[in-house]
């Protein structure tokens, strides 16, 4: 109810574009009803998407999204617009051609309108958004920033009293020992509580193509430098203190 028109396209190509509420009517027309329980614009921009997390899947969706827009340029909302514009358009191959750019030989440029950006690129884009992600979640910066000191007040709480004296050295020996512990469990905690969103990602874009691992995981190195500095100074000015 909060559309009056949609317009839904795969590849350049019309999946269908018209009032919201003949949508339902249309895609039911077609054989893909809407379910009761689903969100139908959902619904539908999931039916115009191509997979690509199997061959299989981008084997099924690819001919199931050549059906609906096979289905929109045959009816009747297609022909009524159309008519209205003075022309009588079949196919969307024709309506490519009035808005197409001829080179000066006469024709048509075969440029890649899907050139995949370069390896920079896509390493400032994946730090950028890794960054943002963690700003947006408290638990996330507090894990990154704050947990390292909060467990130096802890060890501080046990060793306010260190002396000159012999003992004192047998103290500096565990308090060492515990800053290596507490190091590598506050690690292995922030990685338990963060990595598995982070791997579910991974798994659904690099399947389809996206990124490499290793631009992955380097630009979730670089984004940690800010936390992991003033994680590291905070530590250190606690435990020499």
């Amino acid at each position: 109810k909060l559309f009056h028109h949609v317009l839904l396209m795969n590849d350049g190509e019309l999946v269908w574009a018209g009032p919201a509420e003949r949508m339902l009517n249309h895609f039911e027309s077609a054989s893909f009803p809407c379910p009761l329980d689903a969100n139908p614009l959902q619904f539908f921009v999931n039916l115009s998407t191509i997979s690509h997390h199997s061959p299989q899947e981008k084997t099924v969706t690819s001919t199931r999204v050549e059906l609906l827009k096979e289905a929109y340029r045959a009816c009747d909302y297609f022909k009524e617009v159309c008519s209205e514009l003075g022309t009588q358009v079949q196919t969307q191959s024709q309506i490519r051609s009035f808005t197409s750019h001829p080179s000066s030989d006469g024709e048509e440029e075969s440029k890649d309108p899907y050139e995949r950006p370069s390896a920079l690129t896509k390493l400032r884009i994946l730090t950028e958004r890794a960054m943002l992600n963690t700003i947006r979640t408290r638990s996330a910066v507090f894990a990154r920033a704050f947990q390292l000191p909060v467990l130096a007040l802890v060890l501080v709480f046990f060793f306010t009293r260190l002396g000159s004296g012999e003992r004192s050295i047998q103290d500096r020996n565990g308090l060492m020992l515990e800053t290596l512990v507490e190091i590598s469990l506050a690690s292995a905690v922030t990685a338990v509580t963060l990595c598995p969103p982070l791997r579910d990602l991974y798994d659904r874009e690099s399947s389809e193509g996206m990124y490499s691992s290793s631009l992955f995981l380097l630009s979730y190195y670089i984004h940690t430098i800010p936390f992991t500095a003033i994680s590291s100074v905070l530590w250190t000015c606690i435990i020499y203190l």
